[in-house]
């Protein structure tokens, strides 16, 4: 081959192979729920008994007949959240930028409403594709979408979560790297539709810059915000109850989850044992980082939960990146920490990056539904096998359903 074709197929070459790094890379979080939704001809059918069929109107979900007494063609999900991300003035509902928070109280609190239409298909986000707000209005027969939200004080949300006589339990979600504050709160309102959550539903939002080539970033910002997360488990502690709260940290998010209780166990060492469930899912965390320092620590929470697999390309890319098997990834085996039960579902089907199974995956979400619901542990809960690793230690092999 002649020199200049040589060369210019190794331009090539170095082109594709940076271009594959940036796309794995970038899904190192779920999936940001800005792609284009599902069509609108792509109608959910009727739930099969196996699958996780969302309450009726309740104490999150807002009545679906209009003031006509007209059926509507969306769920309204009630949503709280914490963030210390940036305020971003203007907009007739809160709205946070990329930027950490510098006042000297970083923490805001509100909620939202977030429609969901009829149509959703479960595990599915649909949102409308950027280009759509230019051509049209609000579509909540079609999209899942942020529709109104205010500024709540520390006390006031305080107020608003403390039990009632009819709903004591929430669910808190902390998203991973490459989400905005608009993908963590649509995405909060979609996993508790999906499994069915009878309680609040809230999120922590800290300040990922939302870019597939800013992983340093995330994980700088990831890090400056645990303390924050720290103190919102501890209001949670004082109003909700951390018994009654069930936490899913996904990718990146258990990182700061685990800083922040790292941190709680100091100062509070009683906090961490009153959580209901902590659910642990494709943790992008530093597998020997946590077998030494973290690991103690989520094993006084009374119910823990790790999901791996070994399909999970977007770790696979953060172990390229960083070095150190990430405790997600089940490629080297599955890591076993009892009483914490890890839950191994590489034989459940996902998408091509395999990382967002905690959203996407009805079998998954099936499984989450029931350690809320039930408090059964792995050897009570459908779709699960028994295994045990080199340590012989238990593990468990989540698959479809056979039903």
């Amino acid at each position: 081959m002649p020199m200049r074709n040589r060369s210019k197929a190794l331009v090539i070459a170095i082109a594709l192979v940076l271009l594959a790094t940036l796309v794995a890379v970038g899904f190192l979080s779920m999936e940001p729920v800005r792609q284009a939704g599902v069509p609108a001809s792509t109608a959910m059918p009727p739930r099969p008994s196996k699958e996780v069929s969302p309450r009726n109107a309740e104490e999150h979900q807002l009545d679906r007949v209009s003031t006509l007494g007209e059926p509507l063609p969306y769920t309204m999900m009630h949503v709280y959240f914490a963030t210390d991300r940036m305020r971003d003035s203007g907009g007739d509902r809160p709205q946070y930028s990329t930027q950490r928070n510098s006042a000297k109280q970083p923490i805001q609190y509100g909620e939202l409403d977030i429609s969901i239409p009829v149509s959703h298909i479960m595990g599915e986000t649909e949102t409308d594709p950027e280009w759509y707000a230019y051509f049209h209005k609000h579509n909540p027969s079609k999209y899942i979408e942020i529709q109104t939200g205010r500024i709540l004080s520390e006390d006031e949300l305080k107020t608003l979560l403390h039990p009632s006589s009819t709903t004591k339990e929430l669910l808190l979600f902390v998203h991973g790297y490459n989400n905005t504050f608009d993908d963590a709160a649509i995405r909060t309102a979609q996993i508790g539709y999906d499994v069915g959550f009878r309680g609040r539903l809230m999120f922590f939002s800290w300040p990922s810059m939302g870019k597939a080539g800013l992983y340093t970033y995330d994980r700088n910002n990831e890090l400056w915000a645990s303390a924050d997360l720290a103190h919102v488990l501890e209001v949670l502690d004082q109003s909700a109850g951390l018994q009654n709260v069930t936490i899913i940290a996904h990718s990146m998010g258990n990182q700061a989850l685990a800083d922040a209780l790292l941190q709680l166990r100091g100062a509070n060492p009683t906090l961490v044992t009153k959580i209901g469930h902590i659910i642990m899912a494709a943790p992008d965390v530093d597998a020997g980082a946590f077998t030494s320092v973290f690991s103690a620590t989520f094993k006084q929470a009374p119910s823990t939960t790790l999901y791996m697999s070994s399909k999970d390309v977007a770790l696979s890319s953060s172990e390229a990146l960083q070095g150190g098997t990430r405790l997600g990834d089940e490629r080297n085996g599955p890591l076993t920490y009892p009483p914490i039960e890890t839950i191994d579902a590489s034989m459940v089907s996902m998408g091509f990056i395999g990382h967002a199974y905690i959203s996407d995956s009805k079998v998954v979400l099936g499984d989450v539904s029931q350690i809320i619901a039930t408090g059964a542990p792995a050897s009570k809960r459908p779709n699960l096998i028994r295994a045990s690793n080199l340590k012989r230690e238990p593990y468990w092999r989540l698959q479809e359903s056979t039903h």
